[in-house]
This record gives C-alpha cells, sequence and structure tokens, in this order.
C-alpha cells in the first residue's frame, strides 16, 4: 500500500508525540472509530454516548476519578432525596424486594 506524504507525515507524528508506539498502531486506531462510526446508530443519543465514550478514552485518567467528577455534578438537593438504606436495600429499590431492617 502507498501513502500520500501527507498521510504519513500525520502518522508519524502521532508516533513522534507519544501518543501512538508505531504506525500500526496509529492506523488500527484510526480504523477502530471508523468502525464505531459506521456501526454506530445514527440518533443523537447515541452520538453523545459515542462522544462521551472517546472523550473519557482520551483522557486516560482512571475510572474513580471521572466517577468522583460526574458525582460532583450532581444537585444537592437531588442527593438529598437518595435514601439512606441505599447500599443496604439496593434490591428493594430496583427489583422490590422486600426491605431489610438493619
Amino acid at each position: 500500500m502507498i501513502l500520500s506524504p501527507e498521510l504519513e507525515e500525520r502518522i508519524a507524528a502521532r508516533v513522534r508525540s507519544g501518543e501512538h508506539e508505531s504506525p500500526t498502531e496509529v492506523v488500527s486506531a484510526a480504523l477502530e472509530l471508523l468502525e464505531a462510526k459506521v456501526g454506530a446508530v445514527a440518533t443523537p443519543a447515541a452520538a453523545a454516548c459515542q462522544n462521551e465514550t472517546r472523550s473519557i478514552q482520551n483522557e486516560r485518567r482512571p475510572i474513580w476519578e471521572i466517577i468522583v467528577e460526574h458525582g460532583e455534578q450532581i444537585p444537592e438537593d437531588e442527593l438529598d432525596q437518595l435514601p439512606t438504606d441505599l447500599a443496604r436495600n439496593y434490591k428493594h429499590y430496583l427489583y422490590g424486594v422486600p426491605r431489610r431492617e438493619s
């Protein structure tokens, strides 16, 4: 396969930046994104989810940091409405199982 000089330079730049270890890895990542885009459902919600996923992957942060960041965006009055026994009785709230008392 013959690539244009512009494409070769773009791939080399990705390798030099440290984002990828080899040209093969750059091409592989590009193909994965293309396949995800082509295979994705073309709805606004699906696009938003895909963009969020891509954003999270690009950040390369530990999952707990992302969870904390999202948790900090929950308004205080919403958190006040959560039941105090949620951890102990999550099956009750999800599936209607009788509540367990402490």
